[in-house]
């Protein structure tokens, strides 16, 4: 004999039929199978459940969206995916920002293990923008067996991206940098900034942006003067996730 063991996840509720399966002549016969709309247990009461939440609902432009998905676990799971981010609406850059966290939280009487993830979304269009349900499969520990696949999914969230906001008058060529905080620094070697003619100084500029990416920076440079050589060296980017 040979067996063939095949997992059905039902998308929608409805009535369905599984084909017969013909071989050699012989023919099974169809199986009609009914899926009843799905009952969602309250956080407290639910084996596994979603948190997702955006930073910001309006944003504009190359501007960073912090996405988080909290995944509450209350039984054990075995054999599990957790799916990431899928936008819908344009072309948007994903990144994800830093490690997974990974901690207990209680929910009235019940303990979960909280999977929490982060990523920074950056839209390079305007318009509206759907991130499309989280999606967790996993087996569960249930009544002392391991149950078979199950899919857990969020619910969607809605980012409204604006457009590129033009340069304010006196300043046509403004660069459009949508941070949420930028530092600009400068150390000059030696200190005093008193030198002989032909000694070398030393300058650094550094160039700090909350909420962008490294290569969202602009270039930043020393402008030439009567009687000064500058030798630039190549810039040193960075993107670090902040707690």
């Amino acid at each position: 004999s040979r067996r063939w063991t095949y997992v059905l996840l039902p998308k929608s509720p409805g009535e369905f039929e599984i084909p017969p399966l013909s071989i050699a002549g012989r023919q099974s016969q169809p199986i009609p199978i009914l899926v009843r709309e799905a009952t969602v247990a309250p956080p407290g009461e639910a084996d596994v459940f979603f948190e997702v939440a955006v930073d910001r609902e309006q944003s504009w432009v190359q501007a960073q969206v912090v996405y988080t998905i909290k995944l509450y676990l209350g039984v054990a799971v075995r054999q599990t995916s957790l799916q990431d981010p899928v936008v819908e609406g344009g072309e948007v850059l994903i990144e994800r920002l830093g490690e997974d966290r990974r901690y207990d939280a209680q929910i009235g009487d019940r303990m979960y293990t909280v999977n929490e993830r982060s990523f920074a979304l950056c839209p390079q269009s305007s318009g509206e923008f759907t991130i499309a349900p989280a999606r967790f499969t996993a087996s569960l520990w249930e009544r002392g067996r391991i149950s078979s696949p199950r899919v857990f999914e969020s619910e969607p969230k809605t980012i409204d991206v604006r457009p590129v906001v033009s340069p304010p008058p006196g300043y046509p060529n403004a660069r459009w940098l949508p941070a949420r905080r930028i530092d600009l620094q400068a150390q000059l070697r030696p200190e005093d900034g008193i030198l002989e003619p032909g000694e070398p100084a030393n300058v650094r500029l550094q160039l700090q942006a909350t909420g962008l990416m490294s290569n969202q920076l602009p270039e930043i440079s020393i402008a030439a003067q009567d009687g000064l050589r500058v030798y630039p060296d190549q810039p040193d980017l960075q993107t670090r996730s902040l707690p």
